[in-house]
């Protein structure tokens, strides 16, 4: 039986390190935030992806506009929102047309918005098409 896309990352709730790669049409980056366990995240060869936006944090864009994520509260008192809260290593490799990276959480939400708290490494290799531009 085939799995909906949504059903993926509930099977593997526990997942700790994962690979995306070569996948040259891929034009925007799945919502691997879901992975809560992740500590490791590798993304290579996607030639395809210019921009790597909130949506990547899990953030929409309407979410930005309008001020609202599912969630976000539980009795009408805000919780914390924290994507990635694991992640300790992130590494780009050879996404040759990414020139933007916005790191952005909405403006009402940064006072209790957390990015990747255990993050010690970051690295971007051979992503040189234009100068990236990184936002937050």
């Amino acid at each position: 039986m085939p799995f909906e896309r949504s059903d993926i990352f509930q099977i593997m709730p526990r997942l700790r390190i994962l690979e995306i790669r070569l996948a040259p049409k891929l034009e925007a980056l799945p919502a691997v935030w879901k992975l809560e366990s992740l500590e490791e995240l590798i993304i290579s060869g996607l030639d395809s992806v210019k921009r790597i936006g909130p949506e990547f944090f899990g953030i929409s864009e309407d979410d930005v506009m309008k001020g609202t994520r599912c969630g976000l509260s539980r009795g009408g008192v805000s919780v914390p929102i924290i994507v990635f809260p694991k992640l300790k290593r992130l590494e780009f490799w050879e996404i040759s047309e990414l020139e933007e990276w916005e790191m952005m959480m909405p403006s009402w939400r940064e006072d209790i918005s957390f990015i990747m708290p255990c993050l010690k490494e970051l690295s971007l290799y051979k992503c040189h098409s234009n100068p990236l531009i990184i936002k937050r």
